[in-house]
């Protein structure tokens, strides 16, 4: 069972989309995946479900007697399955001031679910370090990154890794790589973006997922974009592209930053 945290200290980066259509990738090739969702936004959870739901990942740090398997639902998807958000999940940092053994429930949470047939867990994380962030990216074993290409974007992800490493102290979070996010090769600048982050990065830098309208559509339609391009009768770029990168995290062996 891998354990991946998707991050960035961004928002609007495509971490839900990341983490959503690539578990959907990879339940469609047999895997087993379940999804926590770390933001308050709920968005992976509104997706999947259709709506925020109770008991929830912070009734699942906050509530000593629930189980995490008390906290995964299924979503209708053969495969696939969701620890959902909630609008107040920012009280979790909070409690663990109060609770200081809480810190480690997800952690303990995790090792339990390893007797059991699940091939993946993505956590989808907020876009700012809390300690509720702390908690579940000690609980994974592995981190990959969406990344948009722009300006600065390599200073960006040296902050990340610069902030990770001074959090994380003691904790070694392996890297499964960098992937760049809703990129449009049509515009030369895009190459040029591109070229440097493989100049820093190298071989980290995983397969892209090119620009996709079918992706917010889908998203407003509460669909995967797997779904949304079987329902619609389109070919989606993105969708594409997802099922190309879940290969790739199948063939992988993950590596250290």
């Amino acid at each position: 069972m891998r354990v991946i945290s998707v991050l960035n200290f961004k928002g609007g980066i495509g971490k839900t989309s990341v983490s959503v259509n690539l578990a959907d990738a990879l339940r469609r090739q047999g895997k087993i995946c379940i999804i926590i969702d770390a933001d308050r936004q709920s968005n992976a959870t509104t997706t999947l479900l259709g709506q925020r739901t109770e008991p929830s990942l912070r009734d699942f740090f906050t509530t000593p007697k629930i189980k995490l398997s008390e906290v995964i639902y299924e979503t209708g998807r053969e495969g696939l399955y969701i620890i959902p958000s909630d609008t107040n999940l920012d009280h979790v940092s909070t409690h663990f001031s109060n609770f200081p053994r809480a810190y480690y429930k997800m952690r303990d949470g995790v090792r339990e679910l390893e007797a059991q047939d699940i091939d993946y867990i993505f956590i989808d994380h907020a876009g700012t370090y809390t300690k509720l962030m702390g908690s579940l990216l000690e609980s994974s074993q592995e981190m990959i990154i969406p990344c948009v290409l722009e300006p600065y974007s390599v200073i960006g992800l040296r902050d990340l890794f610069d902030k990770l490493n001074l959090e994380l102290e003691g904790y070694e979070l392996k890297n499964s790589g960098i992937i760049p996010y809703n990129i449009d090769m049509s515009k030369a600048i895009t190459g040029v973006y591109l070229g440097q982050l493989k100049e820093q990065f190298g071989d980290l830098i995983l397969a892209a997922v090119r620009t996709d309208t079918a992706v917010m559509y889908a998203q407003s339609k509460k669909q995967t974009v797997f779904e949304y391009e079987k329902a619609q009768h389109i070919k989606s770029k993105a969708a594409s592209d997802f099922s190309y990168l879940a290969q790739v995290i199948l063939n992988q062996e993950a590596v250290t930053v």
